[in-house]
């Protein structure tokens, strides 16, 4: 029973030195280069690359996310005849067992009669999943002369390695009803890895927008400052250069060995923010890759977790939705806010804006400071809208808005709103 993985080859590598053997050996110097246009012709061996492709001559490595394929031949090298032989294959890695070939009972194809010198092959494919150590169990179940039952099995343990080293931090803006996840790739293998696609796959809870763009048509091309730029003159269209920053390779990054490249995504909430205090998990990488020769790989990241808000839930909680970010001074302006109650009674609020000099920090009411907002269902919200006006230039933050709770003792201070820039006139 033998056992060869199927793997892409290589480009035949040599190391050529070449040089001229009638020059080295008198002395004299090289030739110069004739102006006619006859130069030396060079030949495959003197390229470090030549375009000879190479089997692997080694298992080599194997990374998380590619699809192992192997070649397995059983061969009857006894002078009998065997009966009913059959070939199962599984492979063995730290968390399960699973089945990948079956061939050892009638039903599911064993060979009745296996002669001398006749083979059994399989090509089996097997997407690796976990890491760790992986055990190849091939197992040939056969009959002899005689009826008897015998079997025997042949191990292959490999190494499955990690491609791409992610690492995801996370950011929320409680404000907006949003959470930036920030993930770091690296490539942890030793040769060139070509990013086809990076994506995260958010939970239901969430809508996803990604904040990086690696498209090469955005990348505009630098003008080249060389002798045959100039000679194509005024005629040469801009577009129709390469793109500067990006590989020639469609329209994929590459990472080389030990490269690390940085992703954001911006995370929006389907929900009020109330309803999503308890969800910490937020979704997953995905990204798929391309080797030098071609292989390719699927890999998805551990589910990204964000930490839950220490601070206990407000009864009732307000929300920013829309707000300038510069103003200009002695100007009115309006800032939508979003009250939620997020307990499971009914409350009767209103709305008030403390006028003192400690809480207003430059900016005020433009109008009346008591408004109902009437009642509030429970688990439910509702919009409001709130006219202001800067009295001073500079930085400020929104403060001094508080709400009346009827179930509530005293006045509840929701605290700073949003910055802003008050701009002079």
């Amino acid at each position: 029973l033998k056992v060869m993985r199927l793997c892409k080859p290589t480009f035949l590598n040599t190391q050529p030195v070449p040089f001229s053997g009638m020059a080295q050996s008198s002395g004299q110097a090289p030739p110069a280069p004739s102006t006619s246009g006859n130069l030396p012709t060079l030949h495959d061996d003197d390229c470090a690359i030549s375009g000879m492709l190479m089997l692997p001559q080694s298992f080599g490595d194997i990374f998380l996310g590619e699809t192992f394929s192997c070649y397995i031949s059983l061969t009857n090298i006894s002078p009998v005849e065997l009966n009913q032989m059959g070939l199962k294959v599984e492979v063995q890695t730290q968390l399960q067992r699973e089945t990948l070939s079956d061939s050892s009972i009638p039903e599911a194809g064993s060979v009745r009669r296996f002669a001398p010198g006749q083979t059994l092959d399989r090509i089996i494919r097997y997407e690796l999943k976990d890491l760790g150590i992986h055990i190849l169990i091939c197992s040939a179940l056969y009959a002899d002369s005689y009826g008897g039952g015998k079997y025997f099995r042949k191990f292959f343990k490999f190494q499955v390695q990690n491609p791409l080293s992610m690492k995801s931090k996370t950011h929320s803006l409680a404000a907006h009803n949003e959470i930036l996840v920030e993930t770091q790739l690296q490539n942890a293998t030793s040769r060139p890895l070509f990013l086809e696609s990076v994506s995260f796959i958010p939970s239901a809870q969430f809508d996803v927008e990604p904040l990086t763009n690696f498209d090469a048509a955005v990348i505009e091309a630098a003008p080249l400052e060389c002798s045959e730029s100039a000679a194509m003159g005024s005629n040469t269209d801009a577009s129709s250069l390469p793109p500067v920053g990006l590989p020639a390779f469609g329209h994929m990054a590459y990472l080389k060995a030990g490269d690390t490249q940085q992703h954001m995504y911006r995370l929006r909430g389907k929900q009020p923010p109330w309803h999503l205090r308890t969800v910490a998990a937020l979704g997953r990488m995905e990204v798929v890759w391309k080797a030098q020769m071609g292989e390719s790989g699927h890999l998805q990241s551990n589910t990204v977790q964000r930490k839950l808000p220490t601070s206990a839930a407000r009864a009732i909680e307000v929300n920013v939705l829309v707000a300038p970010q510069q103003v200009v001074v002695e100007t009115p302006f309006e800032v939508s806010v979003s009250i939620n109650n997020t307990t499971s009674r009914e409350r009767s609020i209103a709305l008030r804006f403390d006028s003192s000099p400690a809480n207003t920090n430059a900016i005020v009411l433009d109008g009346a400071s008591g408004r109902s907002l009437g009642t509030l269902k429970a688990n439910s919200s509702q919009n409001a809208t709130l006219n202001l006006i800067a009295l001073e230039p500079g930085m400020h933050k929104i403060v001094g808005l508080q709400l009346v709770d009827s179930l509530a003792d005293a006045p509840i201070d929701v605290g700073p709103l949003a910055d802003l820039l008050v701009l002079e006139p």
